[in-house]
């Protein structure tokens, strides 16, 4: 069985940098998916184990910092190892690394179980809950515990409709889509002249195929914005961010 924390290293290739030439954002999430899969298969708990069961995982809030983006052709390091669980909840961490080994960044996120014939969360089962304590000398990273309320949707919202392709394992949109599209309305020149440098992502409802979505943000100060993601036919919120973001250096 894998040591904690898990520790995965990944070269940066071209699709994985935006039009600075740093790695995207989306480009980072991927990889915290990727490392996170990895560690919970070594830990037993993944989620081809948990379907066996009925069962899946599903993320529930997803914050993250980045000081540094890495460039194309370099490396980064990704720590994480599970750091708890609270009543339905359970939490994995964390730590970006460069190629010094110097920490660039960090991320909590919360999951829940989810049956996949319902698809409403259950408890966590009993059995699990050891394979989610944090190992020794891994101290859980704080959680955002912050409440907001959304921009609203209007008619001139930018709109988006869920295809095949943005499906994952669990038939529901993939974390990675959630980001890319909260983001989408910002305007140009904010990618341009500044790097986004925290997110905090609250997952509401699946998104499913078929749904068409709209997508909204608005500032909420000098350097934040508030971004949310309804469906169009009822309005439902689907998802809200806030993210900070600087100028580039």
């Amino acid at each position: 069985m894998l040591a904690f924390p898990g520790s995965y290293t990944y070269r940066l290739r071209s699709s994985d940098a935006d039009a600075s030439g740093r790695m995207s954002l989306p480009a980072l999430i991927n990889l915290m998916q990727d490392a996170a899969w990895q560690h919970a298969a070594a830990l037993e708990a993944s989620v081809e184990v948990l379907q066996a069961q009925g069962l899946t995982w599903v993320l529930s809030r997803m914050r993250v910092e980045i000081d540094r983006y890495p460039g194309m052709g370099e490396s980064i390091t990704l720590n994480t190892w599970p750091s708890g669980n609270e009543r339905h909840y359970t939490f994995r961490d964390f730590r970006f690394l460069n190629e010094a080994g110097e920490e660039i960044g960090r991320g909590t996120t919360t999951w829940v179980v989810l049956d996949l014939k319902t698809r409403r969360p259950i408890p966590m089962p009993a059995e699990w809950h050891e394979r989610t304590q944090p190992p020794a000398g891994c101290n859980p990273i704080s959680r955002s515990m912050a409440r907001w309320d959304p921009p609203e949707a209007r008619p001139n919202s930018l709109r988006q409709k869920v295809s095949w392709q943005h499906l994952d394992i669990n038939q529901h949109v993939n974390q990675t889509h959630y980001v890319r599209w909260a983001l989408a309305p910002l305007p140009s020149a904010i990618n341009r002249e500044a790097g986004c440098r925290e997110i905090d992502l609250i997952f509401r409802r699946e998104i499913l195929m078929g749904d068409a979505l709209l997508l909204v943000a608005e500032p909420v100060g000098a350097d934040e914005f508030s971004h949310a993601i309804y469906r169009e036919t009822d309005q439902q919120l689907m998802a809200q961010m806030r993210s900070t973001w600087e100028p580039l250096g």
